[in-house]
């Protein structure tokens, strides 16, 4: 692993850090924000390192399970709600995910790890607009934080089973189990999706 691609997943997790205590620090003190956001980087980073190690190529679904992971476990032990943290969480990943793939896209010279960076950080965009915008839609009565979050999330999963059943060769995708990185990924977008639904009528109904 080179220097750059070192500094630039350092960089990564340093804004992680810095999203994720913004978009939390109206609700909670520093000191729980930051513990839990470490709860979260050590699942994703020893699950996700432990799974490269035992099934090669598996990274990001360990990763993603060693988020779920810290995600579940510190919002249960710090009494936090679940859908602010995945929000601010699952933003502060895909914007460590940009900087892998650009690391990638560097030091491999790949135009598709290029492509998925751009994609990412336009997903990271987006999502600061909707925040900013969210609670003046109509149809999202309730107002509830982590609208912007999950739909963002539910994208990204698409665009993912999208790459996958294209057979787009991109780091973190196994040739071989495409159809499976496919259907896994439009089960996690549904759920997201069907998450926003529930946000939207929680209060109203």
């Amino acid at each position: 692993m080179s220097i750059l691609t070192i500094a630039l997943i350092f960089f990564g997790t340093l804004n992680y850090l810095f999203i994720f205590w913004k978009l939390l620090r109206e609700d909670y003190s520093s000191q729980l924000i930051f513990s839990t956001g470490f709860y979260v980087i050590f699942g994703s980073l020893a699950v996700g390192l432990m799974t490269n190690k035992l099934l090669p190529g598996f990274w990001f679904w360990g990763a993603t399970l060693g988020f779920s992971l810290g995600v579940a476990v510190s919002t249960l032990r710090y009494k936090l709600r679940l859908f602010e943290v995945l929000e601010a969480a699952g933003i502060g990943h895909i914007f460590i995910l940009m900087t892998i793939f650009l690391a990638d896209s560097i030091s491999r010279s790949s135009y598709t790890s290029l492509v998925a960076s751009l994609i990412m950080l336009g997903l990271v965009l987006m999502f600061f607009f909707l925040k900013s915008k969210y609670k003046r839609f109509s149809w999202y009565k309730s107002g509830k934080v982590g609208f912007s979050g999950l739909i963002t999330l539910g994208l990204f999963f698409i665009l993912r089973a999208s790459f996958a059943f294209q057979a787009v060769n991109v780091l973190s995708y196994i040739e071989k189990f495409k159809f499976l990185d496919f259907g896994v990924s439009i089960l996690i977008a549904i759920a997201m999706f069907l998450s926003v639904y529930k946000l939207s009528m929680e209060g109203v109904i």
